[in-house]
């Protein structure tokens, strides 16, 4: 297969693709927490957590219909700038035929983490199953089962059912550890769910992702940090189910509906959201790249 015409990885990340220490970022996560500036300065500072661990930051996005992983500083602005689609693994063609820029969710940047040979992907909130309807799956849980790429998160959003998702992930055979948390972090907010797995660092997660795939199981492995400055969870939960009604009745969908999912819960909980938000996906930013280092190790 020759990917040349449609994947372009950046030097850099090609480098460390080679030598080691890289962690795919997806850009939907950057772009749609806050409005710009502010969501300019968030992506900057996740990709500066990376930097400051050793490792190279690899942005992922759909830019004029090339797979783009390693972005220049420039273009993830002008992601920030501007609300575009996101690419999923049903609409890459589409995107790619008409020469469209896309964000990637975390389920479009594993694949083209794998595509680019990468296997640590740093996430924010992982989508999930909705309580009211278990066969509305997210993308995220698909990719999950695909694709072979450890992916460190800062929780289940807030928009799924967090029991049904981790019933999903078992089901499946999708590992899902806890980095020195017993309990499954939600975004925003912790939870009283218990992980079954428990790990003490993210080289033991690293490890147990390579183990997995040494053992000829083919996947991914989810690996959830603790939340950091997170609100009460029934705050947050309430919160949440306000700002989806609120979207329903608004017929908000689409490329909009995340940010103005992430404004509504800003507003509603006076911009404490925003803070968990960023300082729980910063600490998983963090872990991943810490992480980077021991694939194979």
């Amino acid at each position: 297969m020759n990917l040349r015409r449609y994947l372009n990885i950046s030097s850099q990340v090609q480098s460390a693709v080679n030598n080691g220490g890289v962690v795919a970022i997806e850009s939907e996560m950057l772009v749609s927490g806050a409005p710009y500036p502010q969501n300019a300065a968030f992506a900057a500072a996740v990709q500066n957590e990376v930097r400051k661990a050793g490792a190279v930051p690899a942005v992922t996005a759909v830019i004029d219909g090339i797979m783009r992983v390693g972005l220049k500083d420039t273009e993830v602005e002008q992601l920030c700038k501007k609300a575009v689609p996101k690419a999923s693994r049903a609409t890459l063609p589409a995107l790619i035929l008409q020469g469209k820029t896309a964000t990637t969710t975390v389920g479009s940047a594993m694949l083209m983490a794998v595509l680019s040979g990468i296997h640590v992907q740093a996430a924010g909130g992982i989508g999930g199953v909705r309580a009211e309807n278990i066969y509305d799956n997210s993308a995220d849980l698909q990719e999950l089962r695909q694709s072979s790429v450890a992916v460190f998160s800062c929780g289940i959003s807030p928009f799924y059912s967090a029991e049904a998702t981790l019933e999903y992930l078992e089901t499946y055979g999708i590992p899902v550890l806890g980095i020195n948390t017993k309990h499954l972090p939600r975004v925003y907010c912790g939870s009283s769910i218990a992980l079954s797995q428990i790990v003490e660092s993210a080289q033991e997660a690293a490890q147990t992702a390579y183990l997995k795939w040494n053992l000829g199981l083919r996947g991914g492995v989810l690996s959830f940090t603790e939340s950091v400055e997170g609100l009460d969870a029934s705050y947050a939960q309430n919160a949440a189910r306000f700002a989806m009604k609120s979207a329903e009745e608004n017929n908000i969908n689409g490329a909009a509906l995340i940010q103005y999912l992430a404004a509504q819960m800003n507003t509603l909980t006076e911009n404490k959201a925003v803070a968990a938000y960023k300082a729980s996906v910063l600490n998983a930013v963090r872990t991943a790249a810490e992480a980077s280092f021991y694939m194979g190790v």
